[in-house]
Protein backbone atom coordinates (compact mmCIF):
# COMPACT_ATOMS: atom_id res chain seq x y z
CA UNK A 1 0.00 0.00 0.00
CA UNK A 2 2.87 2.38 0.59
CA UNK A 3 3.77 2.29 -3.10
CA UNK A 4 0.48 3.89 -4.10
CA UNK A 5 1.28 7.10 -2.25
CA UNK A 6 4.06 8.32 -4.58
CA UNK A 7 1.75 7.86 -7.58
CA UNK A 8 -1.05 9.73 -5.81
CA UNK A 9 1.34 12.48 -4.76
CA UNK A 10 2.62 12.85 -8.31
CA UNK A 11 -0.92 13.04 -9.65
CA UNK A 12 -1.83 15.72 -7.10
CA UNK A 13 1.31 17.68 -7.91
CA UNK A 14 0.55 17.62 -11.65
CA UNK A 15 -3.04 18.66 -10.99
CA UNK A 16 -1.83 21.57 -8.86
CA UNK A 17 0.53 22.79 -11.60
CA UNK A 18 -1.70 24.27 -14.25
CA UNK A 19 0.36 24.00 -17.42
CA UNK A 20 -2.22 25.53 -19.75
CA UNK A 21 -1.13 28.86 -21.20
CA UNK A 22 -2.99 31.95 -20.01
CA UNK A 23 -5.78 33.10 -22.32
CA UNK A 24 -4.85 35.70 -24.90
CA UNK A 25 -6.16 39.16 -24.01
CA UNK A 26 -9.18 40.30 -26.02
CA UNK A 27 -9.36 43.66 -27.79
CA UNK A 28 -11.82 45.24 -30.21
CA UNK A 29 -11.12 46.82 -33.58
CA UNK A 30 -11.87 50.55 -33.78
CA UNK A 31 -15.36 51.49 -34.95
CA UNK A 32 -14.37 52.37 -38.52
CA UNK A 33 -12.61 49.06 -39.15
CA UNK A 34 -8.94 48.44 -39.86
CA UNK A 35 -6.55 46.46 -42.02
CA UNK A 36 -3.97 43.91 -40.91
CA UNK A 37 -1.32 41.86 -42.73
CA UNK A 38 0.15 38.39 -42.17
CA UNK A 39 3.74 39.60 -42.44
CA UNK A 40 5.16 42.28 -40.15
CA UNK A 41 7.35 43.75 -42.91
CA UNK A 42 4.34 44.22 -45.24
CA UNK A 43 2.54 46.10 -42.48
CA UNK A 44 5.61 48.30 -41.93
CA UNK A 45 5.98 48.97 -45.67
CA UNK A 46 2.34 50.08 -45.90
CA UNK A 47 2.73 52.36 -42.88
CA UNK A 48 5.77 54.06 -44.44
CA UNK A 49 3.71 54.87 -47.54
CA UNK A 50 1.42 56.96 -45.33
CA UNK A 51 -1.60 58.62 -46.89
CA UNK A 52 -0.22 58.73 -50.42
CA UNK A 53 -1.94 57.29 -53.46
CA UNK A 54 0.68 54.53 -53.46
CA UNK A 55 -0.61 53.42 -50.07
CA UNK A 56 -4.14 52.95 -51.39
CA UNK A 57 -2.89 51.01 -54.42
CA UNK A 58 -0.58 48.76 -52.39
CA UNK A 59 -3.23 48.10 -49.75
CA UNK A 60 -5.84 47.28 -52.41
CA UNK A 61 -3.39 44.85 -54.02
CA UNK A 62 -2.51 43.23 -50.66
CA UNK A 63 -6.19 42.85 -49.77
CA UNK A 64 -7.03 41.29 -53.13
CA UNK A 65 -4.12 38.84 -52.88
CA UNK A 66 -5.02 37.78 -49.33
CA UNK A 67 -1.77 39.18 -47.93
CA UNK A 68 -3.80 41.57 -45.80
CA UNK A 69 -7.36 41.45 -44.47
CA UNK A 70 -9.99 43.95 -43.45
CA UNK A 71 -10.98 43.76 -39.78
CA UNK A 72 -14.55 44.89 -39.27
CA UNK A 73 -15.31 47.65 -36.80
CA UNK A 74 -15.97 46.35 -33.27
CA UNK A 75 -14.68 42.87 -34.25
CA UNK A 76 -13.17 41.06 -31.27
CA UNK A 77 -9.60 39.79 -31.71
CA UNK A 78 -7.08 38.10 -29.44
CA UNK A 79 -3.68 39.71 -28.87
CA UNK A 80 -0.88 37.29 -29.73
CA UNK A 81 2.20 39.52 -29.63
CA UNK A 82 3.10 43.14 -29.07
CA UNK A 83 5.89 44.86 -30.96
CA UNK A 84 7.90 47.77 -29.53
CA UNK A 85 7.47 49.86 -32.71
CA UNK A 86 3.70 50.18 -32.35
CA UNK A 87 2.44 47.04 -34.05
CA UNK A 88 0.35 44.33 -32.49
CA UNK A 89 -0.22 40.78 -33.74
CA UNK A 90 -3.81 39.62 -33.43
CA UNK A 91 -5.80 36.49 -34.13
CA UNK A 92 -9.42 36.55 -35.27
CA UNK A 93 -11.96 34.55 -33.32
CA UNK A 94 -13.15 32.88 -36.53
CA UNK A 95 -9.70 31.78 -37.77
CA UNK A 96 -7.48 30.72 -34.92
CA UNK A 97 -4.65 29.43 -37.15
CA UNK A 98 -3.67 32.77 -38.73
CA UNK A 99 -2.31 35.83 -36.94
CA UNK A 100 -2.24 39.33 -38.44
CA UNK A 101 -0.08 42.42 -37.76
CA UNK A 102 -1.85 45.76 -37.40
CA UNK A 103 -0.93 49.16 -35.96
CA UNK A 104 -1.74 49.41 -32.26
CA UNK A 105 -4.06 52.40 -32.78
CA UNK A 106 -6.41 50.16 -34.79
CA UNK A 107 -7.50 48.48 -31.55
CA UNK A 108 -9.16 49.70 -28.41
Amino acid sequence: MRRAYPAVAAALLLAACDVTPPPEPQRQVVAGGAWACRERNVTMDLLFLGTSGAFENQLAHALSEGICVYLAGDETVSVVQKDPVGLIRVRRESTKQTAWWTPTQNLR
